[in-house]
């Protein structure tokens, strides 16, 4: 390939492109990739690639380099030094590079910067951390488990440890409080319910703390349960304060005032009868002004009839806690958590904590912010690397490919009119044209297969076969409905890398050398799936298996969510594996999903 070709193409990408020889010596790398380092590209051309990652990633890095010579292709993320000293969190896709000849000739990295992603995420965590609040999210279709940093420093376990599975968390909870809780989980999962309950943590030092757990039911577009997620509060502090005030009369009162929570005692009729400073401070109320007040005086939700209905409700149950609002003494609202007990005096009054938790509320809002445009930004970089790929892969295509073309068909029309021996040097350049050639058409292929976007998902899924057969020697049978598919070409795009990924999976790890991939349609949806006969693997260790491919299923089921699509898993040891991807027709085009997620800009 032509430098100045290869030139302006790799110019125009919005990646960093950096190609390394079999030696793993620099040969090129575009402008984007020296602003990103900060160096020149005769700087970068004399300096070994190892020397800009982390000392300590330098062996695993070095090892994926190694595995290039193999045909293996993968991405994963590292930092990169900038020459002032500064580190740039970024993704590396590697791409293993062959000659005409077969011959490993080095690698083609397409490097995308995620410093600011990393910087947004950070800021999610240190919002959980003042807040302390973890997260955690469950995958029911998957098995998969996810906890937030700061919910494993709840738990006192290391957050560089895989999750525990399901069954393994009861260690980490009394035995009520596991069994109270394994209920309402249930409830969640099979209706849809919301999970709110006190329960007790035992840390992994021993130590045991309370908490509140909060969860909600993730539904599918179809409208089923398909996940959970909620958050997980050490209230150790609140509940202490609780105890002591219901176990220590003598000091009720003191407990009381000393509280950082707001404090009521109510009469049966609703009537405020005693008031400590920290709701007098939290209202803008004296505590005289308080003491004439009702319930329904500060209530900004409930009505009366609502009120009466909740006392009698906390009377029966024997106590109970929510969430509501309150209004000031200069009418504004706050948001408040109420934890209220009967007063053990059996007088029927009632005596609660009240918690101011405004800035618990922005927290919570700030998190789901965050995570929204994580998810948003996640998807719009996939799809601008997508499009980037099809730009790059139409140019070798249609320009740099025709002009290497035409140049060996003038080179081999020179050399059969010349007379005499083969000059020797013409035969080297008509097999160094053709040798670019065939480069230039590998890596087409690699970046985004022109029959995919000619002839569409189903001619391109047939080739794929093809394709991995001849790499990986994994004989692929293809189903097909013959249906008609209606999918937008740039959703066509996702699925296809899903299934490639997929079946790269099935030939590196499932052990076997037959696989199935069945296309079939729906009046509302198409339906992919990639199954095998292989070793399969126990739901549990899902999360490990998933995280194993440049593309693995989290980020697949990501993607899919995006356009309203599921993803289905079912697997067990020693019976096989069969992962189904189902997209709706009334799908919303890629570039709508892009177009949504590069509206809301992570600050």
């Amino acid at each position: 390939m032509k430098a100045s070709h290869r030139d302006h193409m790799f110019e125009l990408m919005s990646q960093g492109i950096w190609q390394v020889d079999a030696a793993g010596k620099t040969i090129y790398v575009n402008s984007r990739m020296s602003r990103m380092v900060g160096y020149s590209r005769e700087e970068l051309e004399l300096l070994p690639s190892l020397n800009f990652v982390h000392e300590e990633d330098r062996g695993w890095i070095a090892a994926r380099l190694a595995s290039r010579r193999h045909g293996v292709r993968d991405d994963y993320e590292c930092q990169l030094a900038h020459k002032d000293g500064s580190w740039a969190s970024v993704t590396i896709e590697a791409i293993p590079v062959y000659g005409d000849d077969g011959e490993f000739d080095g690698t083609l990295a397409l490097v995308t910067d995620i410093t600011e992603r990393k910087r947004a995420e950070k800021n999610v965590r240190d919002a959980q951390h003042v807040g302390r609040v973890g997260s955690w999210d469950r995958n029911l279709r998957t098995g998969e488990i996810a906890w937030s940093d700061e919910l494993c420093r709840i738990y006192g376990v290391d957050p560089k440890l895989p999750v525990p599975g399901l069954d393994e968390q009861a260690r980490f909870y009394t035995p009520d409080s596991w069994t109270r809780l394994q209920a309402a989980v249930e409830n969640t999962v099979n209706h849809g319910a919301p999970l709110d309950l006190d329960v007790q943590i035992v840390r992994a030092d021993g130590k045991v703390i309370w908490a509140t757990a909060r969860g909600e039911a993730l539904r599918s577009a179809a409208g089923q349960v398909v996940g959970t997620r909620g958050t997980i509060q050490d209230i150790t502090e609140r509940k202490r304060a609780e105890n002591q005030l219901r176990e220590s009369g003598e000091r009720h009162r003191t407990i009381v005032q000393a509280a950082m929570d707001g404090f009521w005692a109510v009469d049966p009729q609703g009537r405020l009868m005693e008031v400590n400073d920290a709701y007098c401070r939290m209202s803008g109320y004296s505590a005289e002004e308080l003491l004439t007040m009702r319930i329904s005086d500060l209530e900004a939700l409930e009505s009366e009839a609502d009120i009466a209905a909740h006392t009698e409700r906390i009377l029966t149950e024997n106590g109970g806690r929510f969430e509501t609002q309150h209004r000031r003494k200069d009418r504004s609202l706050f948001d408040v958590e109420i934890s209220v007990t009967p007063s053990p005096d059996k007088s029927g009054r009632l005596v609660a904590f009240i918690r101011d938790i405004t800035e618990r509320k922005r927290a919570e809002m700030k998190i789901r912010d965050y995570q929204s445009k994580l998810q948003q930004a996640a998807f719009a970089e996939t799809m601008a690397q997508e499009q980037v790929r099809r730009d790059v892969a139409v140019e070798l295509h249609d320009s740099v490919g025709q002009l290497l073309a035409l140049a060996q068909i003038k080179l081999k029309t020179l050399r059969a009119g010349m007379a005499g021996a083969s000059p020797a040097v013409l035969d080297e350049a008509i097999g160094l044209v053709g040798r670019s050639l065939e480069d230039t058409r590998t890596l087409t292929f690699e970046l985004s297969p022109p029959v995919l976007h000619d002839l569409g998902l189903r001619q391109a899924l047939d080739w794929l076969g093809e394709d991995v057969e001849k790499r990986y020697g994994l004989r692929v049978a293809l189903d097909d409905d013959g249906g008609n598919l209606r999918l937008d070409r740039d959703v066509e795009a996702i699925v296809f890398r899903a299934v490639r990924e997929l079946l790269v999976n099935v030939a590196k790890h499932a052990k076997t050398n037959k696989a199935k991939v069945s296309l079939h349609t729906t009046e509302s949806c198409v339906e992919v799936s990639v199954e095998d006969e292989g070793i399969g693997f126990d739901a549990a260790e899902v999360a490990r298996v998933t995280a194993a491919g440049s593309f693995g299923l989290f980020s697949v089921q990501e993607h899919l969510r995006h356009l309203g699509g599921t993803v289905d898993v079912v697997s067990a040891p020693e019976r096989g594996t069969r992962v189904s991807l189902r997209v709706p027709f009334d799908a919303p085009s890629a570039r709508d999903a892009l177009g949504s997620a590069k509206g809301g800009r992570l600050p």
